[in-house]
């Protein structure tokens, strides 16, 4: 039986943005990104590995998640919130359930979503039997406000996943600890990454003890893809001497036939008009080159 596909939706607001080594983390589980933004991006750190994996862009993230549910067929987007380490009144927290997810201010003024150790209020969302974060049908879509009530998150380690569906997780590279709230109005779970840190959560500036940003973002992906993997059954790579067999390349968005064979026309047409512009610069040289030789033959007057 074929796993669940793995899909990793992403930011690239610029073609220098550098996401090399989260790309690198993706092909080790042989995840497809879905970037929102530019196709390209810089590669430094990924080892070569962005060459094994499927990029997929798109100019909005609302396209973006409407060909994730569609196209892959994916229920679920999951919302990363990157670690972090409570402390209660009585030690440190660290039972297995969900802690509320609050919006809040970073430095920079923006909407920021994050998990806060407090008690999860009444609302309009719900765990079942199997860890599955499910929304309450009971409550009209029109009484939930996205910019204030969300999902709580559940803790990556006890693998809150339905089986057998493909699965999104949306990352964001800025925050090591939370995502924007625009972004995270689209996920429909989120997740965290408990860290095991009580010395520095004792000391930690917020009354509540609560510690953040221990972890990298491209860290904190590969825990939750690595959970997720296991959770659905993923095989090992064989191995090839003393090494993992690496995976076959990928085709890049660029050679893939996806508008009837409209792209390649295009890039045949601009292929010729550059050969067609160099061979007129060509000729031009050369002409300009016998003229000159005219005028040293003759005596330029």
């Amino acid at each position: 039986m074929t796993p669940p596909k793995i899909y990793i939706l992403i930011e690239n607001p610029s073609k220098s943005n550098n996401l090399g080594p989260i790309l690198r983390c993706g092909a080790a589980f042989s995840a497809t990104f879905i970037f929102v933004g530019y196709q390209k991006c810089a590669y430094d750190g990924s080892h070569g590995a962005h060459k094994h994996v499927e990029i997929l862009s798109f100019p909005t993230f609302q396209q973006a998640v409407d060909y994730i549910k569609k196209s892959c067929e994916v229920k679920s987007i999951v919302g990363i919130l990157g670690d972090v380490t409570f402390r209660s009144q009585d030690g440190y927290d660290d039972d297995n359930g969900s802690k509320r997810v609050h919006c809040d201010l970073d430095h920079g003024g923006n909407n920021v979503l994050r998990v806060v150790s407090s008690s999860s209020p009444a609302q309009p969302w719900s765990n079942d039997k199997n860890n599955e974060i499910i929304k309450d049908d009971s409550t009209p879509d029109e009484e939930i406000n996205h910019q204030e009530i969300y999902p709580c998150s559940k803790p990556i380690h006890t693998r809150p996943f339905a089986k057998n569906e493909n699965i999104c997780f949306l990352i964001h590279k800025k925050y090591s600890s939370g995502l924007p709230a625009e972004q995270g109005a689209y996920c429909d779970a989120f997740v965290h990454i408990s860290t095991g840190a009580p010395i520095l959560a004792s000391s930690a500036k917020d009354d509540d003890g609560t510690l953040y940003g221990l972890l990298d973002c491209q860290t904190c992906l590969s825990i939750c893809l690595h959970h997720f993997a296991a959770f659905a059954g993923y095989k090992e790579r064989d191995f090839v001497g003393q090494k993992f067999q690496v995976a076959n390349l990928h085709v890049s968005l660029s050679d893939i036939d996806r508008d009837g064979g409209k792209y390649h026309a295009v890039k045949e047409e601009r292929r010729q008009r550059k050969m067609e512009m160099e061979k007129d610069a060509q000729e031009a040289w050369e002409n300009d080159d016998q003229v000159h030789g005219m005028l040293h033959l003759f005596g330029e007057r």
